[in-house]
């Protein structure tokens, strides 16, 4: 029979080797594809941060131009070089408009110290604030110089004014680009006004077309002020050459980078082949048929998250400095294809080395494991019908198991009888702690009325002290009546018997709030309660594990209470806090091998407005390899049959969920446990 099981197990065998190897594929495959996805992530990262780089670095500049252009009116001097530029500003008549321009430049200056200001209308009959504005254009030279020549890729440094003219950086004659009052009515003009840009913030321009260059540019800008007057914008043009660079230098073996605005116009694209400069493409005017309609809804997801979208992979980077994104976006099929391909040819190599072992391996198991393991079955069905067993003939190296087995099978009679008296125990403890709460209102009744009793009973027998007294001779029926229930007697002994009653129900009362004060069942919000009262109470349920009596197992309880302001809190989840974790610490202690067993309870305020309490045992503490799960449920160090692991669990829910508190701890194997709970004083709304 143990061989037709064996052949059995043999094909049941070969099943999980296959299994197991296309789990393994499996797994190979998801953790190379994880690898990839990494490693592109890493490299959008990258991306991001060195185009983040220019950005910021042309921010930079902007910034200080702004800066600039904004404190010369607070410094408004002008120097002999501005003058000689501002008298070399000419006016001319083209198709009935008057223009100025700076094409005739004075020396010492040459085309590539200055641009040309270009503007219209007449100079003569100007205001004083015109002239200053002029001047602080000419003023600002210097930094569109340097920062045209040091931030790559500038096309234009320029100053444009609401007094309808232009400094232009690097100059150029008039007659090839000059001011037009088209320029005051692009949208890149529009984003320095007051109404759309409060703050004054730099900003980055939608891709528009310089009609001069043919070619698509972005602008970083920032308005300038005197004051709090808006006099104009600064900015920088520059050509999208060198982010399509950054992106074709970086770009992955499979799919494309894409980079776009928050308009989705595409900026670059990584395509060699892709010229996106000749026109302004939106990127739905890019993408397939099948991400058209939900791209907006792919780029709400969270950045660098794989989005698989059934037949693309897109994945999309943010930047800080610009609101821009980076897509990258693949066939899924050139992304999983050469994985399967690698995987594949690896594991099929280990396939067949598998098989040929898994075949020399079954002779060996043969010959070494069938035989003893018949006989071990044989003995374990002896041992759970409780037979005396004789196993001397049993193979040396198999000896051991025999021995265990028949072990386990005494220590489990012996564990099973023992949970079973729990289980009654356990059953007993709920059923007394049920009746105590349903006794509680029937003794409140009779407490409640004993006095009225009490009182009537007096009553009545002041009555028949009256009728005695103006009847003294009453009638005979009523005079052996009086003798048959021992009037006299009577009077003595009812209020003997009222009092008794009295104290019983008085006793009661206190047995049944002992226990409530403990378990607070009638308490469902949170009240200020003093945890001192909490603590005590919770130490008189568990008195009777802590003194033993005829064992040396005295568990000695050191407190030392700080004085505390009353808590606002669940008062009986506390007390189940407490009960807890003295309970962890009485069975820390009692299975301590330790001549003096303590417990250490301190409370602490403190100033930030916390209570703390701190319970300590000098019990064996927390093995290391247990204390990164204690408060995970059902999770328990304790042997099988002593804890649920529930306790810790359930306590740091109410600490820290219910009461936005803390419990931690600290443990030193062989040294004890320390655990510490801080919740506030004041509650704090869930």
């Amino acid at each position: 029979m143990i061989f037709a099981r064996y052949n059995r197990i043999i094909q049941i065998t070969f099943v999980i080797v296959i299994l197991v190897i296309s789990v393994l594929f499996y797994w190979q495959f998801m953790s190379q594809y994880k690898y990839e996805t990494q490693q592109l992530k890493h490299t959008m990262r990258e991306v991001v941060t060195i185009i983040d780089r220019k950005l910021e670095n042309a921010e930079n500049y902007v910034e200080q131009m702004q800066f600039r252009a904004n404190s010369f009116y607070d410094i408004s001097q002008i120097t002999a070089f501005e003058s000689i530029l501002l008298d070399s500003l000419k006016e001319q008549e083209s198709q009935g408009q008057i223009y100025y321009n700076l094409d005739n430049i004075p020396e010492p200056y040459s085309p590539r110290l200055i641009g040309n200001l270009t503007g219209m209308g007449r100079l003569q009959e100007r205001g004083s604030e015109f002239y200053r504005e002029l001047e602080m254009a000419l003023y600002i030279n210097p930094l569109l110089q340097t920062a045209f020549k040091l931030i790559p890729n500038t096309l234009w440094a320029y100053y444009l004014s609401d007094n309808h003219f232009l400094n232009l950086y690097p100059w150029v004659k008039s007659e090839q680009a000059h001011f037009t009052e088209d320029l005051l009515t692009e949208e890149t003009y529009s984003l320095a006004f007051p109404e759309k840009n409060p703050q004054h913030h730099r900003f980055w321009s939608p891709v528009h077309f310089n009609p001069v260059t043919h070619q698509s540019i972005v602008t970083c800008g920032a308005p300038v002020y005197e004051k709090q007057q808006f006099r104009g914008l600064i900015a920088l043009d520059f050509t999208l050459d060198i982010f399509k660079q950054i992106l074709v230098k970086e770009s992955p073996t499979v799919g494309h980078f894409v980079l776009f605005n928050e308009q989705q116009q595409i900026i670059a694209i990584d395509e060699l082949n892709h010229d996106a400069q000749p026109s302004i493409i939106q990127l739905k005017d890019y993408l397939p048929d099948t991400l058209k309609l939900k791209i907006n809804s792919y780029l709400e997801n969270n950045p660098l998250t794989i989005q698989d979208t059934g037949s693309y992979l897109l994945v999309h980077e943010e930047f800080h400095n610009a609101n821009w994104k980076l897509l990258f976006i693949a066939k899924k099929s050139e992304v999983i294809t050469p994985l399967l391909f690698h995987v594949s040819l690896g594991l099929g190599l280990i396939l067949t080395g598998s098989l040929l072992l898994f075949f020399l391996v079954n002779q060996l198991i043969k010959r070494e494991f069938i035989n003893p393991a018949s006989q071990l079955i044989e003995h374990i069905e002896a041992c759970s019908q409780n037979q005396t067993v004789d196993y001397e003939d049993v193979p040396e190296n198999w000896l051991a198991w025999f021995e265990t087995i028949a072990q386990i099978f005494q220590e489990n009679k012996k564990m099973t009888t023992e949970l079973v008296q729990r289980e009654k125990m356990s059953s007993l403890g709920q059923l007394v702690a049920g009746i105590a709460h349903e006794v509680n209102n029937p003794i409140n009744f009779i407490y409640g009325n004993l006095n009225y009793v009490k009182h009537y009973g007096i009553d009545l027998l002041n009555i028949i002290d009256l009728y005695e007294k103006y009847y003294p001779e009453p009638p005979e029926e009523i005079e052996n009546y009086y003798q048959e229930v021992d009037l006299e007697f009577l009077r003595e002994d009812l209020p003997k018997l009222l009092q008794s009653m009295e104290v019983g129900a008085e006793r009661i009362r206190e047995i049944v709030l002992s226990l409530r004060n403990f378990s607070r069942l009638d308490e469902s919000d949170k009240k200020q309660v003093d945890l001192h009262h909490g603590l005590e109470s919770t130490l008189m349920i568990v008195e009777n594990r802590l003194n033993i009596p005829g064992s040396e197992n005295t568990i000695k309880i050191e407190k030392k209470y700080d004085v505390l302001p009353p808590v606002e809190c669940y008062a009986g989840l506390m007390n189940q806090v407490f009960l807890n974790v003295l309970s962890n610490a009485i069975d820390a202690v009692l299975n301590c091998e330790r001549e003096e067993k303590k417990i250490k309870i301190e409370t602490h305020y403190l100033e930030e407005g916390k209570i703390q309490v701190s319970i300590a045992d000098n019990g064996q503490g927390i093995p290391e390899s247990a204390q990164d799960h204690i408060f995970e449920p059902f999770f328990t160090t304790k042997p099988v049959g002593k804890g649920t692991g529930l306790g810790l669990s359930v306590s740091y829910q109410i600490i820290v969920d219910r009461h936005h508190g803390m419990l931690t701890y600290h443990s030193v194997p062989g040294e004890g446990t320390e655990f510490v709970i801080t919740i506030p004083v004041e509650s704090v709304s869930n």
